[in-house]
């Protein structure tokens, strides 16, 4: 570092965020060298609240970048304009919750992992609690890096590998309101087409793949959403098999990727391929994780729900037949008998209407069902 240098940069990319900027500016005065915020076309009072806080901080910088559609170029912008050892971009919902000397001791720390990105640990303030996650917003500032992608951008060297990353507990507090619906799906809309845009430079990319499964779904639909992340991992190959699976290249994000496609097929009722899906993890892996919990259970519903309803035709189409031949049962001579399995099997595949029926009937001739009391109390029988 030399003389003139400072020890960190800090980074904000803004658009229209005058409720929530003076909140995170104030959070990292003490600690920054230098400031650079870069306004994407705001027209609400953001650029107004940074204009006043110009006069006051000469360590804040402000540059105006036209929007390209392009969140990693925004990004590969400010790093051009920043000055210090050590980059860290804030978000400007976000908050820094270390002093100066804290930040300082944590950078001493890492001073020889040049190579690599070292995390934030980001706390959010949702409605039914908090979450907790490591996000990787901190490097040294030696021209290696930039940010590949039109959305969901991530850091990689210039010649597009992977740097290592490294966790820390830098406490960084998100603070960002409560978005409407509305907000919402235009929000998802604008990174669907985005994505996709990531995954025609790099099709077989897990990552931009993940992304896509994770926050296309309401805005493709399943179908639409599966057909173009299957036929980009298996070259046009939509009907995969377990070997397929197997053969794909490990990343970090293959398990959750397989996730969020067995949840599409599930939605999609295309059990061979869900099952498929699943296949590739222990019964210790489903058991312990939540979401392949949750895929394993509801296949195993479906499956079950399915045996159920083909038990029914099965009955019914028996139970005709038999009645046509003027057959008696010897357990009942009027073959009350069949008539209960008839209430049940109708109450057990949901058909509550026509169960009732059967109960009623069988209620009328006293006949002494061995279904109605775990029945009734759903039947308001």
């Amino acid at each position: 570092m030399s003389k003139e240098q400072g020890r960190v940069s800090f980074i904000i990319i803004v658009k229209n965020q005058e409720n929530t900027i003076q909140k995170c500016l104030n959070s990292i005065y003490e600690s920054a060298d230098e400031i650079v915020v870069v306004d994407t076309g705001s027209n609400d009072g953001t650029l107004e609240v940074l204009r006043i806080n110009l006069i006051n901080h000469s360590n804040l910088k402000l540059f105006d970048y036209e929007w390209e559609d392009n969140f990693s170029s925004v990004r590969n912008f400010a790093l051009k304009k920043a000055t210090s050892e050590w980059i860290f971009f804030i978000d400007s919902d976000e908050v820094l919750n270390e002093k100066r000397i804290t930040l300082m001791k944590y950078l001493d720390n890492f001073e020889n992992y040049s190579n690599s990105v070292i995390s934030i640990y980001r706390t959010s303030k949702l409605d039914n609690g908090k979450t907790h996650e490591y996000e990787y917003r901190i490097f040294k500032n030696e021209g290696k890096f930039k940010f590949y992608g039109y959305v969901h951008e991530e850091i990689r060297y210039l010649n597009n590998k992977i740097p290592e990353k490294i966790k820390s507990n830098i406490r960084v507090s998100h603070f960002g309101y409560l978005e409407s619906e509305m907000k919402k799906h235009r929000k998802l809309k604008r990174n669907t087409r985005l994505l996709l845009k990531n995954i025609e430079y790099e099709p077989k990319n897990q990552r931009w793949l993940y992304l896509l499964s994770r926050d296309g779904q309401n805005i493709l639909g399943s179908k639409e959403l599966v057909f173009k992340i299957i036929s980009r991992l298996f070259d046009g190959n939509l009907d995969f098999s377990a070997t397929d699976i197997k053969n794909l290249k490990e990343s970090t994000y293959k398990a959750d990727l397989i996730i969020n496609l067995c949840l599409l097929y599930i939605d999609l009722r295309d059990l061979k391929h869900a099952k498929i899906l699943t296949s590739m993890f222990t019964i210790d892996e489903i058991r312990n994780n939540p979401d392949l919990l949750y895929c394993q259970t509801i296949i195993n519903i479906i499956e079950l729900y399915v045996i159920k309803s083909k038990l029914l035709n099965n009955f019914i189409e028996d139970r005709n037949r038999i009645l046509e031949s003027e057959k008696v049962s010897k357990i009942d001579a009027m073959n009350h008998n069949l008539d209960d399995l008839m209430a049940y099997l109708l109450f057990d595949t949901k058909n509550y209407s026509l169960s009732k029926d059967y109960f009623e009937l069988l209620k009328k001739y006293k006949y002494p069902t061995l279904f109605i009391d775990e029945c009734k109390m759903a039947l308001n029988m």
